[in-house]
């Protein structure tokens, strides 16, 4: 989290007044004891770059509100709703609904303990493979992510686990896309809320 908001503030130049420190302290307080130990020297780096490498490994979102803060946000699949959609509730037509099933991840393989020399497999120190038995039995197949993860020590197997539950708990079932549009009465909704959907659209 100190490392994104660095990069942020002091590589980009975001100002304090356009950044939603708080929600940086709520993720920090999620990720209690999550660590890494890359060092930015020498060769340039995308800010981009190293935002998305952190975010993924957090687990979390960048997001810009409706007057252009960013803030930061975990991934939490049993966050409260904040407001539940039907059919109805939709303009038009109503909305769509795509299984997504290519974003499907049941494997993880991990390589972690970067060198910080290259991109190859033989740069990392330490591997790891996690399973979720239940969506590969479901499925009756296995679906695999391969991750190389820049940042987490070699010796930080425990934050690779985490990492990989984190992962299986957005990613082992379909990740459904609903798409619609609303009317003005759903303003308050801001970008990153959870919100549950009942819809004919979708299989039950």
């Amino acid at each position: 989290v100190d490392v994104m908001k660095d990069v942020l503030m002091n590589r980009i130049g975001f100002r304090e007044s356009k950044m939603e420190l708080d929600s940086f302290e709520t993720v920090r307080s999620q990720t209690s004891g999550w660590a890494v130990t890359r060092r930015i020297t020498g060769t340039t780096e995308k800010a981009n770059d190293l935002e998305n490498e952190l975010r993924f490994d957090l687990g979390a979102y960048l997001i810009t509100d409706h007057i252009g803060r960013v803030s930061l946000k975990k991934w939490d699949p049993y966050e409260t709703v904040v407001a539940s959609l039907t059919d109805k509730d939709f303009l038009g037509a109503g909305p769509t609904w795509e299984a997504n099933g290519e974003q499907t991840i049941n494997q993880v393989i991990a390589y972690y303990g970067w060198t910080g020399s290259g991109d190859d497999l033989d740069e990392y120190t330490a591997a790891h493979s996690l399973n979720d038995l239940v969506s590969q039995y479901n499925y009756q197949q296995v679906l695999q992510f391969e991750h190389k993860d820049r940042w987490t020590t070699g010796a930080s197997s425990r934050q690779i686990g985490a990492w990989a539950s984190a992962v299986f708990d957005r990613y082992s079932r379909h990740p459904s896309i609903i798409r619609g549009m609303l009317d003005r009465s759903w303003l308050a909704l801001e970008p990153g809320d959870m919100v549950a959907v009942s819809t004919t659209r979708a299989p039950s």
